[in-house]
C-alpha cells in the first residue's frame, strides 16, 4: 500500500515538471518547417566581347533546391557559343548555421571540359558566408586540378593542383525586399567561373521584382563587368566587358 502511494506521488511530481520540459524540447517546428521545400529557377542570357576573341553568346540555367531552412542545394549548367565543346556543370550546397540564415558554409564544386584546347578541369572551394540586408561577404578558399581531356598512347596523364583563396563582396543600396535594387560586387568566384585570387570580377548588379515589393515569385536581374578573358588569361587584353539579362521564379 505503502508502496503504491509512494509511487503516485512520484509520477505525480515528475509530471510536473516533465509538462513543461516537453515543451522547452519541442523540436516538431524546426522539422516542419511550413515555408519549405521551395525551388528557384535562374535563367541568363549573357553577351561577352573581348578584343582578341571578339563578341560571343552564352546562356547559363541554375536551380536552387531549399528542401529545409538550413540547407540550399545548387545545380545547373554553362553553354558558350565562343567555344561550343565547351561543358561547364556545378553543383553546390549552402548549410545555414544560424536561425536568421544570415551565417552559411558555402560548398561549391565546378567542372569544365575544353575539348579544343584539350583541357579538363575540376574546382572545390569553401566559404563562409555573412548575408545580411546592405551586404554579402564570402571568404574561403579552393583548389583546382587540371589534366589532359584527351591523351595520346603511351603517354602518362598529368595533373596540375592549384590551391588559392576564394572570395566574393557584394553590396546593396536598399533592404533585400525593396521593388528593386543594385549593388557592387567584387568576386573570383561565379556561378560557372574561378578566377586566380589576384584576377577579381567586377560587377554592377541589378533586380526588379515583376510582381510586388516583398514578392520573389517572378524577378528581373541584370548584370554587367568586367572579368578576365580567354582560357586560364593567356591573351593579350586582360579583360573582357560582359552584360547579362535573366530571370528567377519560384517552382
Amino acid at each position: 500500500m505503502k508502496l503504491k502511494y509512494t509511487l503516485l506521488i512520484f509520477f505525480t511530481i515528475t509530471s510536473y515538471f516533465i509538462a513543461p520540459a516537453q515543451e522547452i524540447v519541442d523540436y516538431s517546428d524546426f522539422f516542419k518547417q511550413r515555408e519549405y521545400p521551395k525551388s528557384l529557377l535562374y535563367m541568363k542570357l549573357g553577351y561577352e566581347h573581348t578584343q582578341i576573341n571578339g563578341s560571343n553568346i552564352n546562356t547559363e540555367m541554375v536551380g536552387i533546391h531549399t528542401p529545409a531552412k538550413w540547407v540550399d542545394i545548387y545545380g545547373g549548367f554553362h553553354i558558350s557559343t565562343r567555344n561550343l565543346y565547351q561543358v561547364a556543370a556545378r553543383g553546390d550546397f549552402k548549410w545555414w548555421i544560424s536561425e536568421t540564415r544570415n551565417l552559411a558554409l558555402r560548398n561549391q564544386y565546378t567542372y569544365s571540359a575544353y575539348a579544343n584546347e584539350n583541357l579538363q578541369n575540376l574546382n572545390m572551394s569553401l566559404m563562409l558566408v555573412y548575408d545580411q540586408e546592405h551586404l554579402y561577404a564570402a571568404f574561403g578558399g579552393y583548389a583546382q586540378f587540371f589534366t589532359n581531356f584527351f591523351i595520346k598512347e603511351n603517354t602518362q596523364r598529368s595533373y596540375v593542383w592549384e590551391p588559392g583563396l576564394a572570395y566574393d563582396f557584394r553590396t546593396r543600396i536598399f533592404k533585400k525586399a525593396h521593388i528593386w535594387n543594385l549593388g557592387l560586387q567584387i568576386t573570383n568566384i561565379r556561378h560557372f567561373l574561378v578566377e586566380r585570387s589576384y584576377s577579381p570580377n567586377f560587377i554592377l548588379n541589378g533586380n526588379y521584382r515583376l510582381c510586388s515589393e516583398n514578392d520573389d515569385h517572378l524577378n528581373l536581374l541584370i548584370e554587367a563587368g568586367f572579368q578576365p578573358s580567354g582560357i586560364f588569361h593567356i591573351v593579350a587584353n586582360y579583360y573582357s566587358f560582359f552584360f547579362n539579362v535573366g530571370i528567377t521564379c519560384n517552382i
